[in-house]
């Protein structure tokens, strides 16, 4: 496959000379051809793998709508996403967006909920945003309870079943950190978020900015979840971490009892372990109106899915 790309590459005035192994000059020539070609060959394979990933789930997606709700692809959606989406066929998140995207614009359905600037805004995700943003649509089955009734008798229970899936938007705890000493309050940290495994809070944080710029997710701490919601962040090795770093006595002073260590705060020098205690603000974030129709276009298939049973399936 490497040799046929090749092909259609390298000039033909240049394949001539490369290919007359008597002359030096033909196999200098040839040496840089494959130092130059070579990664833009292997790049153009490795393309060619993710295109055909994306062309299959784009597959998949289309089969998943009913025929009833097939319809033609307006071209002001189709072509800006197609455009768009060469450039992000590696990350998987990214690229199953897209997919779900191109679909949703071929669903009678969904296409009310489809906006042009939805292109734009999976152009400015990064793979920090699109894993984040996916965690608001949690998958949750609906089950029923069904009874079996013998001889009129008393009805027996039976397990319940799984009817359908649902994918129901999670409002999510999030907090500010501060650090008190007698001076007032430092911020530490804001947007904390601790969904995740990414163990760098302020990557979280800046993503957890560009979704709101985005307008697809909203903070607020003026409201709040349950107090046994936030346990979760006392228990994290970010906020035991601050504690060990920032708070007086959490560290071994050093022998003559003064302790040299400074840290760095948002630009500003400060004194290691300097502090008194810990503050968390408390909010809340979830889903805008905006984010949450970007989230039934371009993440969940469908807000309710039926589970076909083998037993009903003819």
């Amino acid at each position: 496959m490497l040799d046929k790309i090749a092909e259609s590459l390298i000039p033909s005035f240049l394949k001539k000379v490369a290919e007359s192994p008597s002359e030096e000059l033909g196999s200098r020539i040839a040496d840089v051809i494959n130092l130059i070609f070579t990664p833009i060959l292997m790049l153009k394979i490795k393309q060619e793998h993710h295109l055909k990933n994306f062309a299959k789930e784009l597959d998949s997606d289309l089969s998943e709508i009913p025929t009833e709700r097939l319809c033609e692809p307006p071209l002001h959606l189709l072509g800006p996403a197609l455009e768009a989406s060469k450039y992000y066929y590696e990350n998987e998140d990214l690229r199953r967006m897209f997919s779900q995207l191109i679909a949703s614009s071929c669903d009678f359905k969904k296409l009310p909920f489809v906006q042009p600037s939805f292109v734009e805004v999976l152009k400015q995700l990064s793979m920090v945003d699109a894993q984040i943003l996916t965690l608001f649509r949690k998958e949750d089955t609906i089950t029923v309870s069904t009874s079996l009734t013998i001889n009129d008798q008393e009805p027996i229970p039976s397990d319940p079943q799984p009817i359908s899936k649902s994918y129901v938007e999670v409002i999510y705890p999030i907090v500010e950190m501060h650090l008190k000493d007698n001076q007032g309050y430092t911020l530490l940290q804001n947007d904390v978020f601790v969904e995740t495994d990414i163990e760098d809070m302020a990557t979280v944080a800046s993503a957890i900015g560009n979704l709101t710029r985005l307008g697809l997710i909203t903070v607020d701490y003026t409201k709040k979840l349950s107090e046994d919601q936030y346990n979760k962040f006392y228990n994290h090795p970010f906020y035991k971490d601050t504690q060990k770093k920032y708070i007086v006595g959490q560290d071994d002073p050093i022998p003559n009892g003064v302790s040299l260590s400074f840290v760095n705060i948002r630009g500003h020098i400060c004194m290691g372990n300097s502090f008194e205690q810990i503050e968390l603000r408390k909010g809340l974030t979830r889903l805008t109106q905006y984010g949450y129709d970007f989230s039934k276009v371009c993440i969940v298939s469908d807000d309710i899915k039926p589970i076909v049973h083998a037993s009903s399936v003819n």
